[in-house]
């Protein structure tokens, strides 16, 4: 976290600085689910940019995963408003999600308290879920608290 921290303050780290401020995003992120501050990464993820949507760093993390990470931290942490302002009605992170509409999906029906839904999309995707390496950990933590 700390090499985030000062990444984020040098003043020209890089020509395409939106780029460079998206991938120190995506660090914070994980640094944060790895420390299980799950509220802190869903904030990281769901700032975001599009810079990212064509997996301009898939060596690290690709679209998809900052739509299930964000997306599954989301859940676990946010309360219902937090949840409708900053995942659902976000314009920005809505590309991520389109890109997973399982999770959109996922979100949607715990926002509507139409829990069947939910349940029956953790159980068809858990399996995928899991797949990352060293995601499993933070995962399963995350599907315990929800």
């Amino acid at each position: 976290m700390t090499y985030v921290v000062k990444g984020e303050s040098t003043p020209e780290v890089a020509q395409d600085k939106e780029l460079t401020k998206a991938k120190l995003k995506v660090a914070a992120g994980l640094s944060h689910m790895d420390l299980r501050k799950y509220n802190q990464a869903a904030r990281e993820f769901l700032t975001i940019g599009e810079e990212l949507v064509s997996n301009q760093y898939g060596d690290v993390i690709s679209g998809n995963d900052i739509a299930v990470y964000g997306g599954l931290c989301a859940l676990a942490s946010f309360s219902r408003p937090e949840l409708k302002r900053m995942v659902i009605d976000n314009v920005g992170f809505r590309q991520y999600l389109e890109l997973e509409p399982h999770i959109r999906d996922l979100i949607q029906g715990f926002y509507n308290s139409n829990y069947a839904v939910c349940l029956d999309i953790m159980d068809k995707w858990r399996v995928c879920f899991y797949l990352g390496d060293w995601i499993v950990c933070c995962l399963l933590f995350i599907g315990h608290d929800l």
